[in-house]
């Protein structure tokens, strides 16, 4: 006769709770918030008169509505941040962008209705390649709105890209950077920033990334049919093997008067 015939329900269930116990292992999770800063990785410029030059190193991040010898034409800007340096199973926490306004250059800064959006591109492009005929694709899904500008120098700072870079970081092979455009398309209309080809390093465009380094919070340890091990030993039936037994338990009983212990 086994001893686990005698014991009450309630016994059986305290054990089974100490064995989920014994078998669950917590261990120690640490999430640090830390921040990457980034500079872009690639930019261009598009002019829509000059719709099969490549303009790779060009020094603005801009978009305008303007004429050239009467004729209207429109200009718009792409930009790409390369995140592979991110750790693996981090959480993205938010996404800053930093633009400032470039005065560098021989284009028309800040003026008119200039609002513009930040918009996702959803088709491969190369800068050394890229022109207006060759223009990526883009999507208005998650745009993110730049208001008018109120002075004729003014930076933006803290532009929300979360839910860029949280898309970009989950699906690298989706990461195709961004484009800058004018909302409306009203001549004489221009916001302009330094690219990440300017020659002033500590005005090019900055992402900066705040994130968390996740770690798993519990490791399961279970006896396996190949690699676990578990057995029941019985004092007073010692040469009997329990190895398939069905219990992990531990008593001292009686058993017909006679004590045995397991």
């Amino acid at each position: 006769m086994l001893f686990p015939t005698l014991l009450s329900n309630a016994l059986n269930h305290l054990l089974w709770l100490l064995c989920i116990l014994i078998y669950s292992i917590p261990t120690h999770s640490q999430n640090n918030i830390l921040k990457a800063n980034f500079a872009p990785s690639q930019d261009a410029f598009l002019f829509e008169l000059e719709p099969y030059k490549n303009f790779s190193n060009y020094p603005d991040f801009i978009s305008f509505q303007w004429t050239f010898y009467s004729v209207p034409s429109h200009g718009t800007s792409l930009l790409k941040f390369d995140l592979t340096s991110l750790p693996p199973n981090s959480k993205i926490i938010r996404a800053e962008l930093n633009l400032f306004h470039s005065t560098n250059s021989g284009n028309q800064g800040h003026r008119g209705k200039n609002a513009c959006y930040l918009k996702k591109i959803t088709s491969p492009w190369t800068e050394q390649t890229v022109c207006w005929n060759t223009a990526p694709s883009h999507t208005l899904e998650q745009q993110v709105y730049l208001p008018t500008s109120q002075s004729e120098d003014q930076n933006y700072f803290n532009i929300d890209l979360t839910s860029f870079v949280k898309d970009w970081y989950n699906n690298p092979a989706m990461n195709f950077g961004m484009k800058i455009d004018l909302a409306e398309q009203i001549v004489y209309s221009s916001m302009k920033f330094y690219s990440g080809k300017n020659m002033l390093l500590t005005k090019r465009p900055e992402l900066i990334i705040s994130y968390e380094t996740m770690s798993d919070s519990c490791i399961t340890l279970q006896p396996g049919p190949e690699s676990g091990k578990d057995a029941f030993v019985f004092d007073l039936m010692p040469a009997t093997n329990y190895g398939d037994y069905i219990d992990f338990i531990s008593f001292y009983w009686t058993f017909q008067n006679q004590v045995g212990s397991g």
